[in-house]
Protein backbone atom coordinates (compact mmCIF):
# COMPACT_ATOMS: atom_id res chain seq x y z
CA UNK A 1 0.00 0.00 0.00
CA UNK A 2 0.89 3.69 0.00
CA UNK A 3 2.30 3.55 3.69
CA UNK A 4 4.66 0.74 3.10
CA UNK A 5 5.51 1.86 -0.15
CA UNK A 6 6.24 5.45 1.07
CA UNK A 7 8.42 3.75 4.00
CA UNK A 8 10.23 1.38 1.96
CA UNK A 9 11.66 4.41 -0.23
CA UNK A 10 12.56 6.33 2.92
CA UNK A 11 14.33 3.18 4.29
CA UNK A 12 16.25 2.49 0.91
CA UNK A 13 17.70 6.33 0.64
CA UNK A 14 18.15 6.48 4.38
CA UNK A 15 20.65 3.67 3.87
CA UNK A 16 22.89 4.28 1.37
CA UNK A 17 21.83 6.91 -1.06
CA UNK A 18 22.39 10.16 0.67
CA UNK A 19 20.81 13.16 -0.14
CA UNK A 20 24.11 15.25 -0.38
CA UNK A 21 27.20 13.60 -0.08
CA UNK A 22 28.14 10.78 -2.27
CA UNK A 23 31.06 7.94 -1.32
CA UNK A 24 34.14 9.53 -1.37
CA UNK A 25 36.57 7.58 -2.72
CA UNK A 26 39.92 6.75 -0.99
CA UNK A 27 42.68 9.49 -0.63
CA UNK A 28 45.77 10.54 1.94
CA UNK A 29 44.83 12.79 5.13
CA UNK A 30 48.34 13.36 5.04
CA UNK A 31 49.37 13.90 1.83
CA UNK A 32 47.64 16.45 -0.38
CA UNK A 33 49.56 18.13 -3.29
CA UNK A 34 46.51 20.11 -4.39
CA UNK A 35 45.50 21.90 -1.65
CA UNK A 36 47.29 22.54 1.62
CA UNK A 37 44.41 22.21 3.98
CA UNK A 38 44.79 18.55 6.10
CA UNK A 39 42.75 16.20 4.47
CA UNK A 40 41.07 13.82 6.54
CA UNK A 41 38.00 10.81 5.08
CA UNK A 42 35.48 10.43 7.78
CA UNK A 43 32.91 7.57 7.39
CA UNK A 44 29.68 7.42 9.29
CA UNK A 45 25.99 5.16 9.00
CA UNK A 46 23.66 6.91 7.22
CA UNK A 47 21.57 8.77 10.45
CA UNK A 48 20.29 11.05 11.86
CA UNK A 49 23.33 11.14 14.74
CA UNK A 50 25.78 12.28 11.63
CA UNK A 51 23.32 15.36 10.59
CA UNK A 52 26.21 17.31 12.23
CA UNK A 53 28.46 16.26 10.40
CA UNK A 54 26.52 16.48 7.12
CA UNK A 55 25.75 20.01 7.56
CA UNK A 56 29.27 20.71 8.36
CA UNK A 57 30.26 19.48 5.24
CA UNK A 58 27.76 21.04 2.79
CA UNK A 59 28.74 24.71 3.87
CA UNK A 60 32.79 23.69 4.46
CA UNK A 61 33.18 24.69 8.20
CA UNK A 62 36.62 23.37 8.91
CA UNK A 63 38.23 25.23 6.29
CA UNK A 64 38.52 28.24 8.89
CA UNK A 65 40.59 25.56 10.89
CA UNK A 66 42.93 24.09 7.40
CA UNK A 67 40.97 21.11 7.44
CA UNK A 68 38.70 19.19 4.20
CA UNK A 69 36.99 16.60 5.35
CA UNK A 70 35.55 14.10 2.68
CA UNK A 71 32.57 12.18 4.40
CA UNK A 72 31.28 8.84 3.27
CA UNK A 73 28.38 7.21 4.44
CA UNK A 74 28.25 3.05 5.43
CA UNK A 75 24.96 1.53 5.41
CA UNK A 76 26.64 -1.59 6.17
CA UNK A 77 27.09 0.00 9.44
CA UNK A 78 30.35 -0.95 11.71
CA UNK A 79 31.34 -3.94 10.20
CA UNK A 80 31.55 -1.89 7.04
CA UNK A 81 33.35 0.75 8.66
CA UNK A 82 35.94 -1.71 10.30
CA UNK A 83 36.53 -3.04 6.98
CA UNK A 84 37.09 0.70 5.45
CA UNK A 85 39.52 1.79 8.41
CA UNK A 86 41.50 -1.44 7.66
CA UNK A 87 41.68 -0.56 4.24
CA UNK A 88 42.60 2.50 4.28
CA UNK A 89 39.76 4.20 2.80
CA UNK A 90 38.87 6.09 5.27
CA UNK A 91 40.80 7.75 8.13
CA UNK A 92 38.22 8.03 11.21
CA UNK A 93 34.72 6.80 11.57
CA UNK A 94 32.36 7.38 14.06
CA UNK A 95 31.56 3.70 15.45
CA UNK A 96 28.85 2.09 17.75
CA UNK A 97 31.10 1.79 20.69
CA UNK A 98 31.42 -1.84 21.65
CA UNK A 99 32.02 -2.59 17.80
CA UNK A 100 35.32 -0.09 17.90
CA UNK A 101 36.16 -1.50 21.34
CA UNK A 102 35.79 -5.46 20.00
CA UNK A 103 37.52 -4.65 16.90
CA UNK A 104 40.35 -3.16 18.82
CA UNK A 105 40.72 -5.56 21.05
CA UNK A 106 41.30 -8.27 18.57
CA UNK A 107 44.29 -5.71 17.31
CA UNK A 108 42.44 -3.95 14.40
CA UNK A 109 44.60 -0.88 13.02
CA UNK A 110 43.19 1.61 14.49
CA UNK A 111 42.51 3.46 17.95
CA UNK A 112 38.99 4.89 20.12
CA UNK A 113 40.16 8.61 20.19
CA UNK A 114 36.58 9.88 22.34
CA UNK A 115 33.24 9.59 22.43
CA UNK A 116 30.83 10.95 19.59
CA UNK A 117 26.97 10.54 20.90
CA UNK A 118 27.51 10.61 24.92
CA UNK A 119 23.74 9.00 25.70
CA UNK A 120 22.87 5.62 24.94
CA UNK A 121 21.59 4.36 21.87
CA UNK A 122 17.89 2.67 21.78
CA UNK A 123 17.76 -0.53 19.91
CA UNK A 124 14.70 -1.79 18.83
CA UNK A 125 14.37 -6.05 18.77
CA UNK A 126 11.77 -6.12 15.93
CA UNK A 127 10.23 -9.07 13.60
CA UNK A 128 7.66 -8.96 10.64
CA UNK A 129 4.51 -8.29 11.36
CA UNK A 130 3.07 -11.28 9.41
CA UNK A 131 4.79 -13.96 11.81
CA UNK A 132 4.75 -12.03 15.04
CA UNK A 133 2.49 -10.29 16.98
CA UNK A 134 3.42 -6.60 18.69
CA UNK A 135 3.17 -8.40 22.33
CA UNK A 136 4.74 -11.74 21.54
CA UNK A 137 7.04 -12.28 24.60
CA UNK A 138 10.33 -12.39 23.69
CA UNK A 139 11.27 -13.85 27.30
CA UNK A 140 9.55 -17.00 26.51
CA UNK A 141 11.40 -18.34 23.70
CA UNK A 142 13.42 -19.96 25.51
CA UNK A 143 11.12 -21.79 27.85
CA UNK A 144 9.12 -22.95 25.01
CA UNK A 145 11.87 -24.75 23.21
CA UNK A 146 11.25 -25.90 19.25
CA UNK A 147 12.98 -24.08 16.60
CA UNK A 148 15.92 -21.84 17.77
CA UNK A 149 15.10 -18.22 16.65
CA UNK A 150 17.40 -16.62 14.33
CA UNK A 151 18.83 -13.50 14.16
CA UNK A 152 19.36 -11.07 11.31
CA UNK A 153 22.77 -9.52 11.34
CA UNK A 154 24.52 -6.68 9.11
CA UNK A 155 27.99 -8.13 9.27
CA UNK A 156 29.74 -10.70 11.72
CA UNK A 157 31.08 -8.34 14.24
CA UNK A 158 28.66 -5.50 13.83
CA UNK A 159 26.29 -3.89 16.23
CA UNK A 160 23.30 -5.93 15.28
CA UNK A 161 25.35 -9.11 15.67
CA UNK A 162 27.07 -8.16 19.39
CA UNK A 163 23.76 -6.14 20.36
CA UNK A 164 21.74 -9.52 19.41
CA UNK A 165 24.41 -11.25 21.97
CA UNK A 166 24.51 -8.63 24.63
CA UNK A 167 20.64 -8.47 24.96
CA UNK A 168 20.45 -12.54 25.26
CA UNK A 169 23.12 -11.47 28.28
CA UNK A 170 21.14 -8.64 29.82
CA UNK A 171 17.68 -10.66 29.77
CA UNK A 172 19.98 -14.23 31.08
CA UNK A 173 18.80 -15.97 27.74
CA UNK A 174 20.83 -18.32 25.74
CA UNK A 175 23.01 -16.51 23.42
CA UNK A 176 22.24 -17.08 19.78
CA UNK A 177 25.05 -19.84 17.66
CA UNK A 178 26.52 -18.90 14.87
CA UNK A 179 24.26 -20.98 12.88
CA UNK A 180 21.57 -19.12 14.30
CA UNK A 181 22.96 -15.64 12.56
CA UNK A 182 21.65 -14.85 9.39
CA UNK A 183 24.16 -11.94 7.61
CA UNK A 184 22.25 -9.65 5.69
CA UNK A 185 24.85 -7.03 5.20
CA UNK A 186 22.48 -3.81 5.48
CA UNK A 187 18.48 -2.49 6.78
CA UNK A 188 17.81 -3.86 3.37
CA UNK A 189 18.55 -6.75 3.73
CA UNK A 190 17.28 -7.62 6.64
CA UNK A 191 14.07 -6.90 5.67
CA UNK A 192 14.18 -9.09 2.95
CA UNK A 193 15.27 -12.06 5.43
CA UNK A 194 12.72 -11.18 7.54
CA UNK A 195 9.51 -11.36 5.19
CA UNK A 196 11.15 -14.58 3.60
CA UNK A 197 11.19 -15.94 7.01
CA UNK A 198 14.77 -16.82 6.90
CA UNK A 199 15.08 -14.66 9.98
CA UNK A 200 13.37 -14.14 13.41
CA UNK A 201 14.56 -11.11 14.53
CA UNK A 202 16.77 -8.39 13.36
CA UNK A 203 18.14 -5.31 16.08
CA UNK A 204 18.65 -1.67 14.84
CA UNK A 205 18.44 1.99 15.79
CA UNK A 206 14.14 2.16 16.77
CA UNK A 207 14.03 5.47 14.96
CA UNK A 208 15.30 4.72 11.66
CA UNK A 209 13.23 1.41 11.62
CA UNK A 210 10.16 3.40 12.67
CA UNK A 211 8.58 3.92 9.12
CA UNK A 212 8.49 0.39 8.76
CA UNK A 213 6.97 0.03 12.77
CA UNK A 214 4.86 2.45 11.42
CA UNK A 215 3.61 1.02 7.99
CA UNK A 216 2.68 -2.37 9.51
CA UNK A 217 5.60 -4.62 7.97
CA UNK A 218 7.60 -4.69 11.43
CA UNK A 219 6.50 -5.07 15.18
CA UNK A 220 9.32 -3.67 17.64
CA UNK A 221 9.07 -6.64 20.29
CA UNK A 222 11.40 -4.92 22.68
CA UNK A 223 13.62 -2.17 23.56
CA UNK A 224 17.32 -2.69 24.30
CA UNK A 225 19.87 0.47 25.41
CA UNK A 226 23.18 0.16 25.50
CA UNK A 227 24.72 1.05 28.71
CA UNK A 228 27.52 2.95 27.46
CA UNK A 229 27.93 6.04 25.32
CA UNK A 230 26.59 4.95 21.78
CA UNK A 231 28.74 6.36 19.30
CA UNK A 232 32.51 6.43 19.76
CA UNK A 233 35.05 8.36 16.99
CA UNK A 234 37.87 5.94 16.14
CA UNK A 235 40.85 7.02 13.95
CA UNK A 236 44.11 4.99 12.05
CA UNK A 237 46.47 4.07 13.70
CA UNK A 238 48.36 5.75 10.72
CA UNK A 239 46.53 9.23 11.31
CA UNK A 240 47.54 9.16 14.81
CA UNK A 241 51.05 8.82 13.95
CA UNK A 242 50.92 11.78 12.28
CA UNK A 243 50.90 15.17 14.93
CA UNK A 244 49.24 17.46 12.60
CA UNK A 245 46.89 15.02 11.70
CA UNK A 246 45.83 14.24 14.87
CA UNK A 247 45.68 17.92 15.89
CA UNK A 248 43.66 18.77 12.54
CA UNK A 249 41.21 15.58 13.76
CA UNK A 250 40.66 17.00 17.06
CA UNK A 251 39.60 20.87 15.17
CA UNK A 252 37.37 19.00 13.17
CA UNK A 253 35.75 17.23 16.35
CA UNK A 254 35.04 20.96 17.78
CA UNK A 255 33.67 22.02 14.56
CA UNK A 256 30.84 19.08 15.16
CA UNK A 257 30.46 19.62 18.23
CA UNK A 258 29.63 23.22 17.80
CA UNK A 259 27.10 22.25 14.95
CA UNK A 260 25.77 19.73 17.57
CA UNK A 261 24.83 22.89 19.61
CA UNK A 262 23.11 24.94 17.37
CA UNK A 263 21.61 22.64 16.18
CA UNK A 264 19.75 21.94 19.36
CA UNK A 265 19.24 25.46 20.35
CA UNK A 266 17.63 25.65 16.71
CA UNK A 267 13.63 26.52 16.72
CA UNK A 268 13.51 24.20 13.46
CA UNK A 269 16.01 21.37 14.30
CA UNK A 270 13.36 18.63 14.24
CA UNK A 271 11.86 19.99 11.20
CA UNK A 272 15.87 19.97 9.69
CA UNK A 273 16.53 16.83 10.47
CA UNK A 274 13.05 14.51 9.81
CA UNK A 275 13.15 16.38 6.21
CA UNK A 276 17.52 14.86 5.77
CA UNK A 277 16.37 11.32 7.21
CA UNK A 278 12.90 11.40 6.24
CA UNK A 279 11.16 11.14 9.58
CA UNK A 280 8.44 12.54 11.19
CA UNK A 281 8.62 16.08 12.68
CA UNK A 282 7.77 14.51 16.14
CA UNK A 283 9.71 11.42 15.83
CA UNK A 284 13.01 13.72 15.30
CA UNK A 285 11.52 16.01 17.96
CA UNK A 286 11.18 13.15 20.47
CA UNK A 287 14.63 12.03 19.77
CA UNK A 288 16.70 15.62 20.07
CA UNK A 289 15.62 15.06 23.29
CA UNK A 290 16.92 12.65 23.78
CA UNK A 291 20.33 12.98 22.97
CA UNK A 292 23.36 14.38 23.14
CA UNK A 293 26.56 14.93 20.98
CA UNK A 294 29.59 14.57 22.64
CA UNK A 295 32.67 15.11 19.92
CA UNK A 296 35.67 15.24 22.58
CA UNK A 297 39.09 13.08 22.72
CA UNK A 298 37.72 11.97 25.96
CA UNK A 299 36.62 8.45 26.73
CA UNK A 300 36.14 7.94 30.72
CA UNK A 301 38.05 4.88 31.25
CA UNK A 302 35.31 3.42 32.76
CA UNK A 303 33.45 3.20 29.85
CA UNK A 304 35.69 0.92 27.91
CA UNK A 305 35.70 -1.55 31.18
CA UNK A 306 31.95 -1.93 31.26
CA UNK A 307 32.10 -2.54 27.45
CA UNK A 308 34.71 -4.93 28.02
CA UNK A 309 32.68 -6.34 31.00
CA UNK A 310 29.84 -7.23 28.15
CA UNK A 311 31.70 -8.46 25.65
CA UNK A 312 33.06 -11.19 27.75
CA UNK A 313 30.16 -11.75 29.35
CA UNK A 314 28.14 -12.39 26.01
CA UNK A 315 31.39 -14.71 24.67
CA UNK A 316 32.46 -11.71 21.94
CA UNK A 317 35.60 -11.38 23.10
CA UNK A 318 37.68 -13.96 25.01
CA UNK A 319 40.08 -13.54 28.22
CA UNK A 320 43.07 -14.49 25.90
CA UNK A 321 42.47 -11.93 23.42
CA UNK A 322 43.17 -9.09 25.89
CA UNK A 323 46.99 -8.86 26.89
CA UNK A 324 47.76 -6.53 29.30
CA UNK A 325 48.66 -3.78 26.51
CA UNK A 326 45.25 -4.28 24.62
CA UNK A 327 43.77 -1.47 27.10
CA UNK A 328 46.58 1.00 28.06
CA UNK A 329 45.56 4.55 27.76
CA UNK A 330 47.46 7.14 25.98
CA UNK A 331 47.49 10.57 25.67
CA UNK A 332 46.43 12.43 22.66
CA UNK A 333 48.69 16.12 22.67
CA UNK A 334 47.25 18.57 20.49
CA UNK A 335 46.94 22.24 21.11
CA UNK A 336 43.03 22.77 22.45
CA UNK A 337 43.51 19.49 24.60
CA UNK A 338 44.65 19.85 28.25
CA UNK A 339 42.86 16.67 29.75
CA UNK A 340 44.22 12.66 29.66
CA UNK A 341 42.42 10.95 26.78
CA UNK A 342 41.57 7.22 27.25
CA UNK A 343 42.68 5.74 23.88
CA UNK A 344 42.46 2.02 23.37
CA UNK A 345 44.92 0.58 22.33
Amino acid sequence: DALATAAQHRIAWSFGRPRRHPQIGPGSAMSSSSSPRIRLRVGGVPEHFNYPWREAVANDAFAAHGVKVKWSEHGGGSGEMAIALKEDEIDVACMLTEAAIAEVARGAPFKVVGAYVATPLVWGKHANAEYYSADHDVSADDRRGGKPKKFAVSRIGSGSHLMALVDATMRGARKPTDDELVVVGSLLGARDALRENEADYFLWEKFMTKPLVDSGEWVRLAEVPTPWPCFAVVASDRLLADDLATRSLVAALGVVRERADALVAADDAAERVAHEYDLQPEDAKIWLGTVRWCARPEMPRTVVDTVVDHLLDAGILKEDQLPEDALAYETIVAENVTQDVAVLS
